[in-house]
């Protein structure tokens, strides 16, 4: 049994007894009961801060509550003693039951489910301006053996977390990294009302309303302010915060904003060689690879130009086309396409829902241009059936996210176990990272045979290159 299932039970039986109250006599002279609904209200605001943010229990607890504020003027009047309450009509309990029913189930459902804990080790970083700067959490994972064909130390991944659900969304990942012989650094900083509605308006309309792009622009700019702080901190002390990494072997990743800060900063820095990356070059960061997962790349969307105002010599229709030219400034402003893309000077991979194989041109068609278009190389790579979300842990987490942003592309019926089981999102995710990292170290980098265009691999895979040489993705 989980253990939220107990405040969710214990809220949805004190209001289910409320709520029969006038259908059986037997509980007529129980005047006790009329105390039942704030009981369950309190039970139910309980779970919020005792599990976080719940947002499968949001319509219990609102039911609680309406039920509560209705029943109010009775418990201060003393009419609950009387038998006032059993003339309630038969039609609102039968629907208050029903839904009653229907939250509860909706709450035990996708609740989160049981995970073994991990246990990071962790360390805060206060921001460069000591008064009213944000304190970093910093989460370390050491890798066991070494990953293999990766000298010198156990490689390092800088990993920067989605906004939403920060470092409980990839503690998981981070961990499975691990196991594969890496070290993990990510970091996360308290989230704030404004950046969640920033984030939630920029997923929805980024691509389309330029102030939903904006939304998502501010999100990029401070990530990349992060960033640069904390990767240079983490340079700077990597020696006591993660000994035995070999920082020489850096690789970075990040999902959503963070991805895209991530692309941006590397843009323009390090140098391509034919047939393979050079080892001797000085890549951006020192990292010698990037993976960005569900970077929408707003920065790089161009707003569309504004309505040309009409002109008209007709003198009777004169005042209409004035009053149409002065509405036409109002009307929202539209995002037109995608501009230029982000072009790391480092390998890259872009590791994007299954909704892209049905969306490229739309909403991911920045992504696939900066695919396209990159200098060194780069790979896109896609499960088929998963979700925006599902790359990290927010399957376990938040199930009710994760089904109402499935995934397409496919039925996903090679991919339906749970994201942390054998063969799920979470373990692939970590297979792609990781052997990603591996073939694009230096000594790992070597002239392979290159494709092009798209590919379905077993396993719901698909990948899609312009320019991989890197080895065979396909061992995966």
């Amino acid at each position: 049994m989980r253990e939220i299932w107990i405040p969710e039970l214990l809220s949805s039986l004190f209001m289910l007894v409320f709520l029969v109250r006038p259908l059986f006599k037997g509980l007529w002279p129980l005047d006790g009961i009329a105390w039942l609904p704030s009981l369950a209200l309190g039970t139910a605001v309980i779970i919020f801060p005792a599990y976080g943010f719940r947002p499968e229990c949001i319509p219990l607890a609102a039911g609680c509550f309406l039920i509560t504020l209705m029943n109010i003027r009775p418990l201060l009047t003393g009419a609950s003693r009387n038998a006032e309450f059993h003339e309630q009509r038969t039609l609102f309990t039968v629907s208050s039951i029903a839904f009653l029913v229907f939250s509860t189930a909706l709450a035990l459902w996708f609740s989160p489910v049981p995970q073994d804990p991990v246990n990071p080790r962790k360390v805060t970083l206060r921001g460069p301006d000591e008064a009213g700067s944000p304190v970093y959490t910093l989460h370390i994972f050491d890798g066991k053996a070494p990953a293999s064909g990766i000298p010198g130390g156990r490689p390092l991944i800088f990993l920067v977390p989605p906004e939403f659900g920060g470092l409980n969304a990839v503690d998981r990942l981070c961990a499975a990294l691990g196991e594969r012989g890496f070290s993990v650094i990510s970091y996360t900083r308290p989230g704030s009302a404004a950046r969640l509605l920033r984030l939630w308006r920029a997923f929805h309309g980024g691509t389309r309303s330029k102030k939903a792009n904006d939304a998502g622009r501010a999100l990029e700019a401070e990530k990349k302010a992060e960033i640069e702080y904390v990767l240079a901190y983490l340079k700077e002390n990597l020696a006591s915060l993660a000994p035995g990494a070999n920082g020489d072997a850096l690789f970075l990743a990040g999902w959503g904003a963070g991805g895209s800060a991530l692309a941006y900063l590397c843009a323009g820095q390090g140098e391509t060689a034919p047939g393979r990356w050079a080892a001797a070059a000085k890549p951006a960061y020192g990292a010698l690879g990037l993976v960005v997962v569900e970077g929408r790349f707003w920065s790089s969307w161009v707003p569309a130009p504004p309505p040309p105002a009409i002109e008209t010599s007709n003198a009777f229709l004169a005042p209409l086309v004035r009053v149409r030219n002065w509405l036409a400034r109002f009307l929202p402003e539209r995002i037109e396409g995608p501009g230029t893309p982000p072009q790391p000077a480092i390998p890259a991979l872009y590791l994007v829902s299954g909704r892209a194989l049905d969306e490229g041109e739309k909403s991911y068609a920045a992504v696939f241009a900066a695919l396209r278009n990159s200098a060194a190389p780069a790979l896109l790579a896609a499960l088929e059936g998963a979700g925006p979300l599902d790359y990290s842990d927010l399957r376990e987490e938040y199930p009710l996210y994760t089904t109402l942003f499935s995934g397409s592309g496919g039925n996903g019926s090679e991919n339906s176990g749970e994201s942390g089981g054998k063969g799920g999102y979470l373990e692939k995710s970590a297979a792609l990272i990781g052997l990603f990292c591996e073939l694009t170290a230096p000594s790992n980098a070597r002239t392979a045979a290159a494709f092009t265009g798209r590919l379905r691999l077993p396993g719901g895979l698909y990948l899609e290159t312009s320019s991989w040489n890197f080895g065979d993705f396909r061992l995966y």
